[in-house]
């Protein structure tokens, strides 16, 4: 009977030991992906744009906020609370969704993609690539939905 039960603790520990080992390997592939993915740098490069772009909406307000001084004050803070945001997210929630999502294969699927020279093609030009769109988007396509609104807006009156 006590060789039945050391067996089940050994079976038992094994098999807590193998799925802590896959979870470990399926940590350390994530590690990998995001940083073959260069997610920290994408991420700086969004919110460089992001804050451009918000400085360029709210330079009429620099006057509100005390002058030109206080509104660059105002914008790096911006800038740092978005990047300790994204940081985090990058840390805590990302890992966490590429799990629910994708399997330990795919995962290093999705590595060996980025690996290749197509995959770091691709990483960098995702930067111009989202930099241009929001571009388009900003020129062409948001005067064209502000316009829209205005329109709605006074039908509806």
């Amino acid at each position: 009977m006590k060789k039945i039960l050391v067996l089940i603790l050994i079976a038992g520990c094994s098999a807590l030991l193998g799925n802590y080992s896959s979870a470990q390997s399926k940590s350390e592939d994530l590690k990998r992906l995001f940083e073959l993915m260069q997610t920290d740098k994408m991420i700086d490069q969004t919110m460089s744009n992001m804050t451009d772009m918000i400085k360029q909406q709210l330079q009429g307000y620099s006057e509100q906020l005390g002058g030109e001084k206080k509104f660059d004050e105002y914008m790096a803070f911006l800038l740092e609370e978005t990047r300790s945001i994204t940081r985090k997210m990058m840390t805590e929630d990302m890992p966490a969704l590429y799990e629910k999502y994708f399997t330990q294969e795919e995962i290093k699927d999705l590595i060996r993609f980025y690996e290749s020279k197509t995959g770091q093609k691709m990483i960098e030009s995702s930067a111009a690539l989202s930099k241009e769109t929001m571009q388009i988007m900003m020129q062409k396509y948001v005067p064209e939905l502000q316009e829209k609104l205005k329109a709605k807006l006074a039908d509806m009156d």
